[in-house]
């Protein structure tokens, strides 16, 4: 039942994202970068609740990591942070609704550690950008 209700308030949650974004990217062009990069974060997130691996949820956070620092190497640290918190607050999101309350060191701030890969990700996309900038002079 716990699952099934987590399943579809992460759904809604994702859902209710793109009317919200629509708005803001109407009224604030230049945020689309961040929202997308929440959105990924966001998926990363639920994904990662419904897992019982993190090499998956690694592995996304690198890989979105690197391709958000990449094209936007000027706020790398802000694109790392939209892209990570989303994971400990899915994993609290869990534990409350579970009400699996002896998770909340292992898995709650233990989901804190999906900052290192985001942040090894943006700033692996940083470097490759800056070097390849160096090469194409």
């Amino acid at each position: 039942m716990h699952d099934h209700l987590l399943t579809i308030a992460g759904f809604y949650a994702l859902a209710v994202f793109l009317p919200l974004s629509v708005i803001l990217l109407y009224v604030q062009p230049g945020l689309w970068h961040n929202l997308f990069i929440s959105f990924l974060g966001m998926l990363t997130g639920y994904l990662d609740v419904n897992s019982h691996e993190v090499q998956f949820t690694v592995l996304l956070l690198l890989v979105f990591g690197f391709f958000s620092g990449f094209s936007d190497s000027k706020r790398s640290w802000i694109c790392a942070l939209l892209l990570a918190v989303w994971v400990p607050l899915f994993a609290f999101l869990r534990i409350l609704v579970e009400r699996s309350y002896g998770a909340i060191v292992p898995e709650g701030f233990g989901s804190f550690l999906a900052f290192l890969p985001a942040f090894a990700g943006v700033y692996l996309g940083v470097g490759v950008r800056t070097a390849s900038k160096r090469n194409a002079r």
